[in-house]
């Protein structure tokens, strides 16, 4: 899955009992790392990069049991300076539902995008319907560029379907050439996908085909950012194609919040310091990697699951919780986990950071009890709470609201009880505020079918960022 090739990936090695403990805060690889293999690819910068892996505690139970893993995953800082150049392709949905202001308002947003563009940046306009065109090619971002770009947008219309699959193929081709170690696909849509010749695509089948295809450009080094846009586009595919494809996922219901989404992107794109970022976790015996809270991910036969991770800004962290069926005898330094975290640093090499994660196993529930880790207890409750909220967002907009209100209620109980066994009480009131926000929201039928849509689409849309 991982465009970097094994053989030129510039190996770290880190075997130890990865945990965030009260006595032992998160041990990242950095500073447990040796020198470096000699290599001929170029080092890693003098700020290290660094991973963390984390059981709820450095004890779990014996047996058949349920727990998770939390990761996190930390990015150097850089020096303060202009932000580097990117190379991006703005992928503009022109079908029939963008008639009128979406689209004049969507193309203001891109208007403003390219006056933020510095004349190194480069820049592609695809936009689809019935199928996609390239309306504009990769081009440097100078005042002749800008101006070419400003026109092509002014002449884009509106009409026909919703050709998604041939929008994000011309957008991949279109920076097949690119100068710049940072290449994003930025996907703007209102409505939900379609063939290029009009016949709709189910849901499931529209996931399957973008979300692998999104997959595809990531794998070539070429990030997808899904930009949902009114009411009517689905935003679990949207989700699922950010997450596969490392890029970002936003929900715009208006013109002006798209145009702040587009400018907001452009600045994370020019400080972003890793690409091509993906986890590899291969259980030990015993242990099997049942899901990955609020990621897109692949499951091998043999049981290793590969997350697909988004490009990481200068000194941005981010989580990845899985949850974990385990079967294994007590034992004080038991194989948990292998996770090898594979990256490109821009304007740099192909790096690999390998933690081994044991643990201690015990049948005494007071030992495991006692072992919980405040750090990783918070990673693993705030993912849980995205999954809910999502799930409960998903409830409310089939019309189920006391499905929607009973997952919620079910996870503020869970979420207390968990943040009170470590003495948390700003987790408490963290995760009750995330909880109670969405219960608000979904408390009653919706005044209006658009009403409920806006709720359920920015529920889910801030779920996805929480399980991050």
């Amino acid at each position: 899955m991982s465009s970097i090739p094994a053989a030129v990936v510039r190996r770290h090695r880190v075997r130890t009992g990865l945990v965030l403990s009260t006595a032992a805060a998160a041990i990242t690889a950095a500073a447990l790392l040796g020198p470096a293999p000699r290599s001929p690819r170029r080092a890693a910068p003098a700020t290290a990069l660094g991973i963390s892996a984390a059981l709820p505690g450095h004890t779990i139970a014996a047996g058949r049991a349920e727990t998770h893993l939390a990761i996190a995953l930390t990015a150097p800082d850089a020096p303060a300076s202009r932000r580097s150049p990117a190379s991006l392709a703005i992928v503009f949905d022109r079908s029939g539902s963008m008639r009128g202001e979406p689209l004049t308002q969507a193309k203001a947003a891109a208007l403003a995008l390219i006056d933020r563009l510095a004349p190194d940046d480069e820049v592609a306009l695809v936009s689809y319907a019935d199928g996609a065109t390239l309306d504009l090619p990769l081009t440097f971002a100078d005042e002749a560029g800008k101006a070419r770009l400003r026109q092509a947008i002014a002449w884009l219309s509106a009409g026909g379907n919703t050709a998604m699959g041939a929008g994000l193929e011309r957008g991949g081709l279109a920076l097949s050439r690119a100068h710049h170690g940072v290449r994003r696909i930025v996907l703007l849509s209102d409505g939900k996908p379609t063939r290029t010749d009009g016949r709709p695509v189910s849901p499931e089948v529209a996931r399957a085909e973008l979300v692998g295809q999104a997959g595809e450009r990531a794998a070539a080094g070429v990030s997808v950012t899904a930009v949902g846009f009114g009411l009517e586009y689905d935003e679990a595919l949207m989700a699922a194609i950010a997450s596969a494809g490392r890029g970002n996922y936003y929900y715009a219901e208006r013109g002006a919040r798209l145009a702040e989404l587009f400018v907001d992107e452009l600045a994370s794109l020019g400080r972003t310091v890793i690409a091509e970022s993906e986890l590899r976790i291969t259980p030990a015996p015993g242990v099997a990697l049942h899901d990955v809270l609020g990621y897109h991910f692949q499951r091998d036969a043999a049981g290793v699951v590969t997350v697909p991770v988004t490009d990481l800004t200068a000194g941005a962290r981010q989580k990845v919780v899985l949850a974990l069926r385990t079967d294994l005898a007590p034992g004080t330094d038991v194989a948990i986990a292998t996770i090898a975290w594979r990256f490109r640093v821009v304007g740099g090499a192909a790096e690999e950071r390998v933690a081994e994660l044991r643990a201690r196993v015990s049948a005494d529930a007071g030992a495991v009890a006692a072992s919980l880790a405040p750090a990783a207890v918070a990673m693993i409750e705030e993912a849980r709470t995205a999954v809910a909220i999502d799930a409960a967002a998903a409830s409310y907009a089939e019309g189920d609201l006391t499905s929607a209100r009973a997952i919620l209620d079910l996870r503020a109980a869970e979420a207390s009880a968990a943040a009170a066994k470590v003495g948390d009480r700003d987790l408490d009131a963290r995760l009750r505020g995330y909880t109670a926000e969405a219960e608000r929201a979904f408390a009653a039928p919706p005044a209006s079918p658009g009403a409920g849509k806006a709720a359920v689409k920015a529920s889910r849309a801030g779920a996805y960022e929480l399980a991050r």
